[in-house]
């Protein structure tokens, strides 16, 4: 489930976009089918706020906050909380399993759901692709709406190509119920020569699936309402491991003449000052690493400086209450160790089992419209298999 967006942006692209996760970003934006030929530049800049807004919550999906922790320059300490969040809430939803009418499993559906649950929480939607009897999850980052059809636009790789980079752009247009294809040569924001068109992919049908509250054609993602806090929590952790790096022990203070000490370690007179400095350091490290350390005549004293970090307290202090808010927000249950049955969860996680509970709703609702079948899925709060509905039991 990585990014394939067709302009992921560089580092300096990131940097210069002003926009943050609190921004509004309207998906109700659409390409026309005169956007897509020989030549033409891709993607039309309408879409780039939307664009953009898909590969930054994909870069929070794997954990990766450059821009958020630009000014961190090194221990950077982030706990991916996006990605726990979304996996362990697809993770315990996926211990039970929809089923289509009659009760009957349907093979492809387990997979199709736990994707489709991590790009609602991540994206804010969820696309269900119904080709030719085969049920995917594809990549909003790949879907370009028109007012009446939808095309799914992939970069790929070709046989023949001499490097790794995308050399060909596959064009699949949805409408009608079916799925044809077109192949364009591709270079990086621009759609090159065609190279194969009409190739007739079979019956196919693409639903959306926003997640409420919905907003226009999509909905809200849930990494919106938990960046604040896993944000603050990465920065905090990382100063705090920086400082300890750096203040947790004592530090040795050398009183010495700058003549002295390059006598001393054997400094040659062409050094700069920063190759003479080096050396020196180095010296005086290893006289530090001795278990007795003997004062020669040319060195007036040594101590030893403590530095406070009785501050690193009231930072973790305040990632504890960080934690506390990001529970309160994705109210993930915490279920180690605890024997009880499926009617007390709902009652103590009375929250995460209505905003779950919609989740599948509207999955199986676009599923069974989707199959022309009925589709259900019994929530894990409900399963006699997974949590007994008798209080007394485990």
């Amino acid at each position: 489930m990585t990014y394939s967006g067709l302009t992921p942006q560089s580092t300096s692209d990131r940097l210069r976009d002003s926009r943050t996760l609190a921004d509004d970003v309207s998906w109700d934006v659409y390409i026309t089918a005169d956007d897509i030929g020989p030549n033409q530049p891709w993607p039309p800049g309408r879409l780039r706020d939307r664009d953009r807004r898909i590969e930054r919550l994909t870069r929070l999906w794997r954990g990766d906050y450059s821009t958020e922790l630009a000014a961190v320059k090194t221990n950077i300490v982030a706990p991916n909380l996006f990605a726990q969040y979304s996996t362990k809430m697809a993770n315990l939803l996926t211990m039970t399993q929809p089923t289509t009418t009659g009760g009957g499993e349907d093979d492809r559906l387990p997979a199709v759901v736990y994707d489709a649950l991590i790009d609602l929480t991540r994206y804010g939607g969820a696309l269900l692709y119904h080709l030719d009897g085969d049920l995917t999850v594809p990549a909003p980052s790949r879907w370009y709406p028109t007012r009446t059809s939808d095309y799914l636009i992939r970069p790929t790789t070709s046989d023949t190509a001499q490097t790794s980079a995308a050399d060909r752009v596959e064009v699949v247009h949805v409408a009608g119920g079916e799925a044809v294809r077109d192949v364009y040569a591709w270079s990086p924001g621009q759609i090159g020569s065609l190279i194969a068109s009409g190739d007739e992919m079979g019956d196919a049908e693409l639903a959306v699936v926003p997640r409420e509250p919905s907003r226009g054609i999509w909905g809200a993602a849930k990494y919106v309402e938990i960046y604040p806090a896993a944000i603050e929590i990465a920065r905090r952790l990382s100063r705090n491991s920086r400082t300890l790096d750096l203040f947790a022990r004592p530090l040795p203070v050398f009183r010495s003449s700058e003549f002295d000490s390059r006598s001393r370690f054997a400094v040659p007179r062409s050094d700069s000052p920063a190759q003479a400095q080096a050396k020196i350091l180095e010296g005086q490290l290893g006289m530090m690493v001795e278990e007795t350390l003997h004062l020669p005549d040319d060195l007036i004293d040594v101590t030893y400086l403590q530095p406070d970090t009785s501050g690193i307290s009231d930072s973790l202090a305040q990632v504890q209450s960080l934690l506390d808010v990001y529970r309160d927000v994705t109210g993930l249950p915490d279920l180690s160790g605890q024997t009880l049955s499926g009617e007390a969860l709902k009652r103590l996680f009375v929250h995460f089992f209505a905003e779950t509970s919609s989740l599948q709703q509207s999955l199986t609702a676009a599923l069974s419209d989707l199959l022309d079948t009925q589709v259900t899925w019994e929530h894990v709060f409900d399963s006699d298999l997974v949590f007994s509905t008798d209080a007394g039991q485990s």
